[in-house]
């Protein structure tokens, strides 16, 4: 299957997904943190399911889920692991950082859940009999997203939380893969067109700091599958600084809009002022669904994000699932991240 392929059968994911359950599953009390860890395309479930718990149209009093994208175990969660659920995400199960990360907090008797498909860290829920959710294999970590981000959920439910409303919109996604599907296209076609011109295109994804991760999606997604740096400037921070770098250059601005976040569409009517004083700034709206949920939105807008990176490398002759530098980076970190004291 080809990435274009898996990014399409996500509609198919979602279903699955949705009605698999976590093994070893136990329920846990006293929670109140949730400390995601995980990298690359795995990591961004992390940020995904941190932003989705503190945003208002959700309303969640607890627990408190914070994201990590490293080794790292910071000292204030291992003091409080009575009252945390730690979860490692790796596809592969052999992602060095995220099994480096598990170590240290297996290494306290902390409480912790396993999302994986495969590889060393299915092994260590298999063997310690900890919770843990396994997703299909044969996928690219990036393109797995709703499987992973499913999984995530499933664990956060033993703390008997509710997350029926989060189910339901992710459910919704599939009503609008269709209509995404071609806009996706669209855009593609319209950077393939600019880039084959010869111009000195600067591409940009932008939106506010509500939309954050999925801004720092399209970034990953860019980088990996066509293997072009995209700018990827969040607003209002960009506001004060990012901004006085926009007359440099040829800019074509992607901002991703929320015709429901007021605050969105104050930052899209900025950018439109640049670009009619300008002529080098040009900005173009890519409209998230209207009134859906958070979930929702966020989710459609990594469809178009994987849809947009893989059709435009298809255009380029690049081979997205192809990535020997980070295989390089993997191969010289993994032995660091797996030693016995890393």
């Amino acid at each position: 299957m080809s990435l274009k392929q898996a990014y399409m059968s996500w509609d198919k994911m979602i279903r699955e997904s949705i009605i698999m359950e976590v093994v070893n599953k136990k329920f846990f009390s006293n929670k109140d943190l949730v400390y995601i860890s995980g990298m690359g395309g795995s990591g961004i479930v992390g940020e995904y399911v941190a932003r989705i718990f503190g945003d208002k149209t959700y309303n969640f009093r607890e627990p408190i889920v914070l994201s990590n994208r490293s080794s790292e175990t910071p000292i204030n969660l291992l003091s409080k692991c009575d009252r945390a659920l730690s979860i490692a995400v790796s596809y592969s199960g052999n992602t060095g950082e995220t099994l480096c990360f598990l170590k240290k907090i297996l290494s306290r008797n902390c409480d912790v859940g396993i999302v994986s498909s495969n590889g060393r860290l299915l092994e260590e829920a298999k063997k310690r009999s900890v919770p843990y959710y396994k997703v299909s294999q044969g996928y690219l970590p990036r393109a797995s997203l709703p499987m992973l981000l499913v999984g995530v959920m499933k664990l956060i439910e033993l703390l008997k939380i509710d997350l029926n409303r989060l189910y339901r919109d992710l459910e919704r996604t599939m009503l609008y893969m269709s209509e995404y599907k071609d806009l996706s296209n669209e855009v593609a076609n319209e950077l393939y067109e600019k880039i084959r011109s010869n111009e000195r295109i600067n591409i940009v994804f932008s939106s506010n700091n509500r939309y954050s991760p999925l801004i720092d999606r399209f970034k990953t997604e860019f980088a990996e599958n066509t293997k072009l740096y995209v700018e990827t400037p969040v607003l209002p921070e960009a506001g004060h600084n990012y901004v006085e770098t926009l007359p440099r250059g040829y800019k074509h601005i992607y901002y991703i809009s929320d015709p429901d976040d007021t605050e969105n569409q104050m930052l899209l009517g900025f950018l439109k002022k640049l670009s009619q004083r300008y002529e080098n700034i040009v900005v173009r709206e890519i409209d998230l669904p209207e009134k859906e949920g958070y979930l929702t939105k966020i989710m459609i807008g990594s469809f178009i994000a994987g849809l947009v990176s893989t059709m435009l490398a298809e255009k380029l002759n690049i081979e997205p699932s192809e990535t020997p530098i980070i295989r390089l980076y993997r191969e010289h970190s993994s032995e660091y991240y797996l030693a016995e004291e890393c």
